[in-house]
């Protein structure tokens, strides 16, 4: 909804006016056009209106006046726009959602190639685990590689016997 303020100044020399919004300079921009009337007359218009505080700056050589007006806008709910609304937050939540299960999906996988392959040849280098758990299977492959290395130590000594 489309908003104008006009002020109009008695000064001698002609002021300049400088427009502010809560306490921020407004300059012209797509949202906010500000036009020089005539002499000491200008408006400002806002491609929608906005709450707070406007005011007006009139200046020149002899001195500065100051013109404030509170801005509040009164929304009207339109029932016909709800479902429309609460369809796009269903749908921005549902696609969150699959995102999210696809994400946890992709690290399960992960895993899962990851505990295959330390069933396959043993080797956890690599495996994200948590530190309780990774302590734990640390020190079961320590066990056994030592068994492995000791089976591997038996039949070496077991060829040697028969060699």
């Amino acid at each position: 909804m489309p908003f104008e303020l006009d002020v109009k100044a008695e000064a001698r020399p002609e002021a300049q006016f400088q427009w502010k919004h809560n306490n921020f300079e407004i300059k012209s921009n797509d949202q906010v056009q500000i036009k020089h009337v005539g002499e000491n007359n200008e408006k400002i218009s806002f491609a929608k209106a906005v709450d707070g505080i406007v005011e007006v700056h009139a200046v020149n050589k002899l001195g500065k006046d100051i013109k404030r007006t509170k801005v509040i806008v009164d929304y009207t709910f339109d029932p016909s726009n709800e479902n429309d609304v609460n369809k796009k937050l269903t749908e921005e939540m549902e696609e969150k959602g699959k995102e999210e299960i696809e994400e946890k999906q992709k690290k399960l996988e992960k895993k899962k190639k990851q505990v295959k392959e330390v069933k396959e040849n043993g080797d956890l280098e690599g495996v994200e685990t948590s530190e309780k758990k990774s302590e734990k299977i640390s020190n079961k492959a320590k066990e056994n590689n030592e068994a492995k290395q000791s089976l591997n130590n038996d039949l070496i000594s077991i060829e040697k016997q028969e060699g």
